[in-house]
């Protein structure tokens, strides 16, 4: 399993395993299983962001938003939580005309952290 976490470290700055692990005392196991929790609640929290977008709702996308940016930062996915943490700061100013935009990036940073988290699960 410490192989898994080796071969994640390249990824950079889609998950920085290094800081990752400092956050949980370089628990491994506990690293994993932080891991496959978001991976299993990703697709939801995604889901939200996307239904608030669509419905041009505020409130909502901030909650999802900062919701999704608090467990990617548990685990050091900082695009992620960048993008995020703009989502969030656009819900509360409530101007969601750049949404679908941040909404498309904030995806395929998804993408590379789940395929990164994927190899620490």
């Amino acid at each position: 399993m410490a192989e898994s976490l080796q071969q994640a470290e390249p990824m950079g700055m889609v998950l920085d395993t290094a800081t990752a692990l400092e956050r949980v005392e370089g628990d491994r196991e506990l690293l994993q299983e932080l891991a496959q929790m978001f991976l299993e609640h990703a697709p939801v929290m995604m889901a939200e962001l996307r239904e608030a977008c669509d419905r041009r709702d505020g409130d909502a996308l901030q909650r999802a938003a900062h919701s999704l940016k608090g467990s990617a930062g548990n685990l050091a996915a900082d695009e992620v939580c960048e993008t995020a943490r703009n989502l969030e700061l656009m819900g509360h100013s409530g101007d969601l005309s750049d949404c679908p935009r941040l909404l498309a990036e904030l995806e395929a940073e998804m993408a590379r952290l789940e395929a990164a988290l994927a190899e620490l699960a």
